[in-house]
């Protein structure tokens, strides 16, 4: 992958004596997009302040292009920012706005010309050019944003909470925007958020945050399928934890069932995801190898168009299972035993956090 653009190596900030990011190391490489995961107070508005230089870290280095930037006021760092409120100027048109970063910077009137033409067709705000930015509606507003900000041309976009303000509609709306401008300019942008799916639609890779900490960072295909913590797996879609323990190379569940499991003995969760499950009657039929078996009974059962949701009690537990759509004739009804099967590569066993 060659040499990252940003590196953040043992950045750390507290504010008194609350510790809003911990020692922290995390690598961006060129044309990434990067989404910083969290619950609220987890600290990653923090880390993005640190990028911006908003905010100077207590400790580590943060480097961009390979220049030291710890120190360096976010006017000199080849960032640009797009804030949860955008920030617009209420009394500038659509094109002003736009053009305000270079006309500041005493920008050639041609160049500030074109510039701002090549923003307005990134963005499809074609005719709007003229129009105040309060006569216009929150998604063309955050497109004015995201234009003001590129048209400085900056090596990392970073982007707080972007869509937060919108209706669900638009939101998905703008995550396709988001998408389709990363991928015309090619650029690098780091963007946070608490929405998974958000986070899962947008970016190709995903920082985990949780309490100041970076508990996990990769792939969505990697965070969604090997989630490192039971945070993780609860924080990024739905699954099930099943307590158990294992002992010498064997997990037993709370609910009775036991498999082969390699790891140390002691108190563990097992992780599975509903859609890793199926609903059957084995009526004493013999359990294939590699998958495991649990006996529940039905208390629940929605249909949701594209899958069956059916929630099983099992002992001390009730689980999700997410099955396709079939004909009512061969649906579970309520208070049915059935037997709750998965295989045992789909999930995962984790010490107890």
């Amino acid at each position: 992958m060659g040499h990252p653009l940003v590196r953040l190596d043992g950045v750390s900030k507290a504010y008194g004596k609350i510790v809003a990011v911990h020692p922290l190391t995390l690598d961006i490489f060129r044309g990434d997009f990067v989404a910083v995961l969290g619950p609220s107070g987890c600290g990653k508005t923090t880390l993005l302040n640190m990028l911006a230089g908003f905010v100077l870290p207590d400790s580590g280095r943060i480097e961009i292009d390979g220049r030291d930037v710890s120190h360096v006021g976010p006017d000199r760092r080849p960032t640009n920012m797009v804030f949860q409120g955008y920030a617009l100027f209420p009394h500038m048109t659509v094109r002003q706005n736009i053009a305000y970063g270079l006309r500041i910077r005493n920008y050639p009137k041609q160049e500030i010309d074109e510039r701002v033409g090549e923003m307005v067709d990134l963005v499809h705000l074609g005719g709007l050019e003229r129009r105040a930015v309060t006569e216009i509606s929150g998604g063309q507003q955050q497109r004015v944003a995201l234009a003001r900000a590129l048209i400085m041309r900056p090596d990392v976009l970073l982007l707080d909470e972007p869509l937060a303000a919108l209706d669900l509609k638009l939101r998905n709306s703008m995550q396709q925007e988001l998408r389709r401008i990363h991928q015309s300019i090619g650029g690098t942008f780091v963007f946070v958020t608490h929405d998974q799916n958000e986070a899962m639609g947008l970016a190709n890779r995903i920082a985990v945050m949780r309490d100041g900490l970076l508990v996990q960072e990769g792939s969505p295909e990697e965070i969604y399928s090997t989630p490192r913590t039971q945070f993780v797996s609860n924080f990024i879609g739905e699954a099930n934890v099943l307590p158990g323990r294992r002992t010498s190379g064997v997990v037993v569940l709370d609910a009775g069932t036991a498999f082969p499991s390699k790891g140390s003995d002691g108190t563990v969760a097992t992780v599975v995801r509903p859609e890793a499950m199926s609903l059957t009657k084995l009526d004493g039929a013999p359990i294939e190898d590699g998958k495991v078996v649990m006996q529940g009974t039905v208390r629940d059962a929605v249909f949701l168009g594209s899958r069956m949701k059916y929630v099983v009690e099992v002992p001390g537990n009730a689980i999700t299972v997410y099955t396709p759509p079939s004909g009512r004739s061969d649906r579970f009804a309520m208070d049915n035993k059935v037997d709750v099967v998965w295989n045992m590569v789909d999930q995962r066993v984790l010490d107890t956090e």
